[in-house]
């Protein structure tokens, strides 16, 4: 399942550009799935207040999205990791979850001005300013490409539904879901996919799928909240293997959608490497069969030897059907030399694919035989 990470300050409109993301995978016939640790599709539930009170909960949060995002990213379809994603270690971290399922993925960051998330975040509040303003964004662009959104005020043949105004006398304000109403000089509108303002607003669509300032139905960040997480923002970097490829969204342009879609449909997918690669552990009897199985070896050579075996004879030992060949007289003291340093030489392939434990007789006696031929 290909990763999409969605990353931005809050309030910067992620949550509707990762609906966007996904409605256009479900137009190609793919099953997109959103992770977020809010309410929703793939929601985990947690309310902001709590998630942010502290550094404690913060991480145990983060720790259930990763849960999270592991438990699907092996199936089909496509998966959003919709959260703030701030910190570059954690998308490193799900950088390492992509490359040991051997799937594409890239990284979208929402671009959107510090001071208008700011006041989408106290709109969700209901105490916002209303101005549709916004500065170009404060996290450097670079080369990346820039994933743009339109930035046009709806009119009032909108899908969106007319709102009532209230007032008395001429005026008429028009709202950013195109809402209408009259009033003494200005007048407040809403529609369904947003909120009038004084004398006139306007907001952003998302490739018409919405406006990106309108999550209302989310919890508000506090104040002290929303200061925090934007002076710990760690913006990702395209030069960064873990962050590449990198989309950068735009207050004002449309979305790309096909270049995404192909990034991770058709993308190159994350090779393993040492660290990521998954290692077949050795048995966890292993140490003791190999320390049992090389001493009855010796034993029973031993044995052999003190019962008239000869030089240039051919002893069977258990464990194996190699035969000792015996080229010279073996004392005690030599045996036990050459039994710990084939000891010293397999166990430190413990983990990795040295010997298994159906060899290990095997792999001694030939080991003896070149030893006792030198």
């Amino acid at each position: 399942m290909p990763l999409i990470v969605m990353s931005g300050f809050p309030a910067s409109g992620k949550s509707t550009h990762a609906r966007a993301l996904a409605d256009h995978f479900r137009s190609l016939g793919k099953e997109c799935l959103i992770i977020t640790e809010h309410e929703g599709e793939g929601g985990l539930h947690l309310k902001r207040s709590e998630m942010y009170a502290s550094f404690q909960t913060e991480k145990a949060a983060r720790s259930a999205l990763k849960a999270a995002v592991e438990r699907h990213i092996s199936q089909n379809g496509v998966l959003i990791c919709d959260s703030l994603n701030y910190i570059k270690g954690f998308r490193y971290e799900l950088y390492c979850l992509v490359r040991a399922c051997k799937t594409p993925s890239c990284v979208v960051h929402v671009a959107t001005h510090v001071d208008q998330c700011r006041q989408w975040n106290a709109e969700r509040r209901g105490i916002g300013a209303t101005s549709s303003d916004a500065p170009a964004a404060s996290c450097p662009v670079g080369r990346d490409t820039a994933l743009r959104i339109e930035d046009s005020a709806r009119d009032g043949n909108d899908e969106s539904a007319a709102g009532a105004g209230a007032g008395a006398g001429a005026g008429a304000g028009a709202g950013a879901g195109a809402g209408a109403g009259a009033g003494a000089g200005a007048g407040v509108g809403a529609g369904a996919d947003g909120a009038g303002g004084a004398g006139g607003g306007a907001g952003a669509n998302c490739d018409g799928v919405g406006d990106v300032s309108r999550d209302v139905e989310q919890e508000a960040y506090t104040d002290q909240t929303f200061d925090d997480l934007v002076a710990r923002f760690e913006c990702p970097d395209s030069r960064a293997r873990w962050d590449a490829p990198l989309f950068t969204a735009e207050f004002g342009y449309p979305l790309p959608m096909k270049d995404i879609s192909d990034t991770v449909l058709h993308g190159q997918q994350k090779a393993v490497n040492q660290a990521n690669k998954v290692v077949k552990l050795a048995d966890t009897t292993f140490l003791h069969e190999l320390d049992r199985i090389t001493q009855e070896i010796g034993k029973h050579l031993l044995k052999c030897q003190n019962g008239g075996a000869l030089v240039g004879d051919e002893l069977v030992v258990p464990h194996t059907a190699e035969k000792v060949q015996l080229a010279r007289k073996v004392t005690l003291a030599e045996l036990g030399r050459l039994r710990r340093q084939f000891l010293s030489l397999h166990r430190t392939a413990v983990g990795q694919n040295g010997l298994a434990i159906s060899n290990i007789g095997k792999i001694y006696v030939l080991f003896m035989n070149s030893q006792l031929k030198a």
